[in-house]
């Protein structure tokens, strides 16, 4: 599925997944490879990021099979004043 994208990338606090009917859930993991957040996935809901440090980190949309549909890089920004 190529249609699927995560936005905004680089993200700060919250990210959007475009609209589509076939992902359930999606997983992130950092750059080591650890599971650090897991989201059920929702028409137009907002996926808080807020908490995570900054850095790059690997998003897993998973189907209801947790299959992995596509795995998409995302960049978490943190902007100090």
């Amino acid at each position: 599925p190529r249609f699927l994208r995560l936005y905004p990338n680089p993200a700060t606090n919250y990210v959007f997944l475009t609209p589509n009917e076939t992902v359930r859930r999606m997983a992130l993991y950092n750059i080591i490879g650890k599971r650090v957040k897991e989201f059920e996935v929702y028409p137009g809901k907002r996926y808080d990021i807020s908490d995570l440090p900054g850095g790059i980190y690997l998003v897993s949309l998973l189907d209801a099979d947790n299959r992995i549909l596509k795995t998409i890089r995302l960049s978490k920004k943190v902007y100090r004043p």
